[in-house]
């Protein structure tokens, strides 16, 4: 019987090694690779990815849930605002956060407008407030929509008894005319 050793072979115990390794690794991640775009992908590097970054994203949602945001809240809440005159010295009283976010919204809401949402200029005039003119937008769409539909309806339902109207009159008509032929 003949022995087969490494120099038989031809090769070096590290060539060996790395041919196995390399055999190993096709064998692992052989059956788990696509070629796209000429380039080899291995999907299960892509899997392993993608695992990753969802408990990545999770663990980072998780802290933003958890120490951030009350973090952040906490701030806006102590959070002051003053006025300030023309050499920045305060005047008045200050106001939290929600306070002034409050104020905010009640002017823009309070703020004349145009008759198309817009601030007046010196050619469009003021007609009305904000929240009437948003009001008035959301009222004429509602009615806009709920119009088309019933319109729509109306049709669908004229359609349909026009067309039973018409056989019912052809089905009479066929009844009473009498055909005769002669030869």
């Amino acid at each position: 019987m003949t022995q087969i050793n490494l120099d038989v072979l031809g090769m070096t115990q590290e060539e060996l090694q790395e041919r196995v390794v390399e055999r190993i690794a096709e064998k692992a991640f052989g059956n788990y690779s696509e070629e796209h775009e000429g380039r080899h992908h291995c999907t299960l590097e892509a899997a392993v990815t993608a695992q990753a970054q969802k408990m990545v994203d999770r663990a980072v949602e998780e802290l933003g849930k958890n120490h951030i945001i009350p973090n952040v809240l906490a701030r806006l809440e102590k959070m002051t605002f003053q006025a300030t005159n023309e050499w920045g010295e305060r005047v008045g009283k200050g106001v939290t956060f929600t306070q002034y976010m409050a104020q905010r919204a009640e002017s823009y809401l309070a703020e004349a407008v145009t008759s198309d949402g817009k601030r007046p200029d010196n050619y469009n005039r003021a007609a009305q407030t904000r929240i009437a003119w948003l009001l008035e937008q959301h009222f004429s769409k509602s009615i806009e929509s709920a119009l088309s539909g019933a319109a729509k309806i109306m049709r669908e339902s004229l359609a349909q008894g026009i067309s039973e109207a018409v056989k019912v009159r052809l089905e009479e008509m066929s009844r009473t005319l009498k055909v005769t032929t002669t030869v």
